[in-house]
């Protein structure tokens, strides 16, 4: 009997290279989820042992316990995942009085990926600023990221 091709669509999608990207963070986020720094080292050094491109440890703003994580986890061989660290981009001007992004910039984890609204109604109506500053915040952060030594900077 032939094969069957469950999903004809997919066999028009010409994919060169697949990349994973582990992301342990979710839920992380919420103050309320307590993982321990414990906790997120040993799975993330799971994550890796399983193998994989990229991994993303945390925000480091999120919590101490997250902090803590990856202030452990910025020494670790790393067997197979390059490390990251997730944030958002800065939104002062002067981005020094962003705490949440000086988080980004002072971690030790060279990789960064920064979440930038992508629904130009959505970032309006929840920020209440002209998409444009949504352009503008993620451009300068990035070149902020730059100028501070990350290596890769991934925008989602």
């Amino acid at each position: 009997m032939p094969k069957q091709n469950l999903n004809p669509g997919m066999s028009k999608i010409k994919t060169k290279e697949i990349k994973i990207y582990w992301t342990p963070r979710d839920g992380l986020q919420d103050p309320r989820f307590a993982a321990s720094s414990g906790q997120i080292t040993k799975l993330c050094r799971l994550l890796d042992s399983y193998g994989g491109d990229y991994l993303e440890i945390g925000f480091p703003a999120t919590n101490k316990e997250t902090q803590k994580a990856i202030d452990e986890l910025s020494g670790y061989s790393w067997k197979n995942v390059q490390p990251f660290i997730f944030g958002k981009c800065a939104v002062a001007q002067n981005a020094q009085k962003d705490k949440t992004f000086c988080s980004l910039l002072e971690s030790a984890i060279s990789n960064v990926t920064i979440v930038v609204k992508g629904w130009a109604e959505h970032y309006m109506q929840q920020c209440n600023k002209e998409w444009e500053q949504n352009i503008e915040d993620a451009l300068r952060s990035v070149k902020l990221l730059r100028e501070s030594g990350k290596d890769k900077i991934f925008v989602d």
